[in-house]
């Protein structure tokens, strides 16, 4: 039935399929390698190793794709521990190639571009340090901050450099429709009331420092923060970017 699944999918021009083993190492081998928007897979078939494994993958990679559970029928114990994972989730409850391409074929169309979902997770991630480093969310200091370290990303694939600092500011600004003077007096004050009630150890995780007393400066903080998210999407940014070493 898969051979059928897969013939009625590549008469689809805007689908790429890519097939591979049934194993936890072959399907996250196949994700990191393809980037995949939908990833479907029979739970069934799958040990509970595996699906650990698989759901660890997908708990902490940079793009999170949709994934559809073939050949189910019901919701299995596998099946639960998928649908934990923060990616969209699907059931098959048909038994025909047919009908299953074709509710495929509908997934494929409402799923996000590849940019927008990566664009999301980098969101989350970026606030998550946020909140981690004390800052306060209500300030525009952190909305200035995550929009930085979110412009810095984009440029900064070799190194942190790659963009003035003050080009990023001009950006904010006009986004926002205000001044490059408020944008830095708002980050600086995020910053140094952030210092204040942050964890040392969460200081030391971030900032290469050993003083602790003084709070970093904006552009020391954004580096820090711009580079953590790198270590995590680098490469989809080099896809998405079409960039090549």
């Amino acid at each position: 039935m898969l051979d059928n699944i897969t013939e009625a999918l590549t008469d689809c021009k805007h689908i790429k399929v890519v097939r591979c083993e049934c194993s936890a190492e072959s399907i996250i081998s196949c994700c990191v390698e393809n980037s995949p928007d939908l990833l479907a897979l029979c739970s069934i078939e799958l040990s509970a190793d595996d699906i650990e494994c698989i759901t660890d993958y997908l708990s902490t990679c940079g793009k999170r794709p949709c994934v559809y559970d073939m050949f189910s029928f019901e919701v299995s114990e596998n099946a639960s521990k998928l649908v934990c994972c923060d990616n969209d989730f699907y059931v098959s409850l048909m038994n025909n190639a047919g009908s299953i391409a074709r509710h495929i074929r509908q997934i494929c169309t409402m799923i996000p571009y590849n940019r927008n979902r990566v664009e999301l997770a980098m969101k989350k991630d970026i606030y998550h340090l946020l909140r981690e480093l004390s800052v306060n969310p209500s300030r525009d200091g952190c909305t200035y901050i995550a929009d930085s370290v979110r412009l810095m990303t984009d440029h900064a694939i070799d190194y942190l450099g790659a963009i003035p600092l003050e080009q990023i500011y001009d950006c904010i600004a006009s986004k926002h429709n205000t001044n490059v003077s408020h944008i830095k007096r708002a980050i600086s004050s995020s910053i140094a009331t952030s210092w204040k009630h942050a964890e040392e150890q969460v200081k030391t995780k971030y900032f290469n420092t050993k003083v602790l007393d003084k709070p970093p400066t904006n552009k020391e903080y954004i580096y820090a923060l711009t580079d953590n998210i790198l270590k995590k999407y680098r490469f989809e940014l080099m896809k998405q970017n079409n960039y090549t070493e």
